[in-house]
């Protein structure tokens, strides 16, 4: 299994192999998982080492596109 938590996003991805088979091609599958920023989304890959790939691109692209949350303390003190 994979995970990236983006703190700054508050959001986070994780990618792990599906031991049931995907409908349209009946194999096993890889889900890469991304959930934050009002996001939720799963996405497939067929191997492993695609899903690592994806794994990567998915938790860029989040890092890049999804806006950031403040941390606790970094709140403006007037």
């Amino acid at each position: 299994m994979l995970r990236t938590d983006l703190p700054e996003q508050d959001a986070r991805v994780w990618t792990c192999f599906c031991p049931w088979s995907d409908k349209m091609s009946d194999k096993p599958v890889f889900l890469t998982h991304l959930i934050g920023g009002g996001i939720d989304k799963i996405f497939t890959s067929p191997t492993w080492q695609d899903a690592q790939d994806k794994h990567r691109r998915v938790s860029e692209k989040a890092r890049r596109v999804l806006p950031l949350t403040p941390l606790p303390g970094d709140e403006d003190v007037h």
